[in-house]
């Protein structure tokens, strides 16, 4: 392979499985290939023979099988265009390899049909709102449609805190990280008491690599909600990191304790598509290392 985009995946494995990971992506690319991890994940890359280059905002490693050199400038980069920042804030659920997903949307009341079923599928469109419309873009994956949409929703109605959530959510998606950033400070000047807005806050934030901000943002959405799932569980992963040992089995604790109200196959809120038993494991894994 040329290049491999894998980012944030393996923040969450254990240590020694994120190092077998990166070793098989290493062995995967030819001499010279490229890799692209998300920031968090930087720290994992150290002890093997990947050469770091700086972008503005972005760190790519390139294998260099003979280590000829220990700096790369940047114009030494691929000749293709890569965007600075990849899809972050998957709308689909996923077991692994998500980053913890912002907020989840209300549900649109009923699945867009196919395309081609008809008038059926017209009527059903028409008896949608205007947020509903751009929530079914985005739930397809039609960022840019849904962006359109929601620009011609907040047009008269500036104040649609929903709305304003869905184009943070979308422009992130796009790799828009500064736009995203911009219209996630208006969702937490909005409703600075909602603890889902300072969270979505916090993940635009760390995929921009403002950990220290994000960790202010997470922490401030705990004080509001103490019982945010995923919030408890984020900051025990950073704390993991950065080696804060009994902070993690804190957070991590909280995060167990949180989730005896679930079932193993039941659907966290706001954690799109994750289960509780997919948590747990994860939690496990970690802790063994804590």
């Amino acid at each position: 392979m040329d290049l491999i985009i894998c980012r944030n995946v393996l923040m969450y494995l254990t240590p020694e499985v994120a190092g077998r990971v990166v070793g098989n992506l290493y062995r995967s690319l030819v001499d010279g290939g490229w890799l692209l991890v998300s920031a968090v994940e930087s720290s994992l890359m150290g002890s093997l023979p990947f050469v770091a280059v700086d972008f503005p905002g972005v760190i790519f490693y390139r294998k260099d099988l003979e280590k000829k050199q220990v700096q790369v400038k940047a114009e030494s980069a691929p000749h293709w265009t890569v965007p600075a920042k990849a899809q972050m804030l998957s709308h689909a659920g996923k077991e692994v390899g998500a980053t913890p997903p912002a907020p989840a949307v209300p549900p649109i009341p009923t699945p867009s049909p196919a395309p081609g079923e008809g008038e059926d599928h017209q009527e059903q469109e028409g008896a949608l709102t205007p947020y509903e419309e751009a929530l079914a873009s985005y739930q397809r994956g039609h960022y840019a449609e849904a962006e359109k949409k929601l620009l011609e929703l907040l047009t008269p109605d500036a104040g649609n805190v929903a709305a304003m959530a869905l184009m943070a959510r979308a422009r992130a998606n796009q790799g828009k990280l500064e736009e995203a950033l911009g219209w996630g400070e208006k969702v937490v000047a909005a409703d600075k008491l909602s603890p889902g807005s300072h969270y979505l806050l916090a993940t635009i934030l760390q995929e921009q690599g403002r950990v220290a901000e994000a960790a202010a943002s997470w922490k401030r959405t705990l004080y509001l909600d103490q019982d945010f799932v995923l919030a408890h569980f984020t900051l025990g992963h950073l704390a993991l990191a950065q080696r804060r040992i009994q902070e993690s089995r804190r957070h991590f604790a909280n995060v167990l304790s949180l989730l005896r109200a679930y079932g193993q196959d039941d659907l966290l809120p706001e954690a799109e598509g994750m289960t509780a038993g997919r948590l747990r494991d994860m939690v496990a894994s970690m802790s063994r290392i804590a």
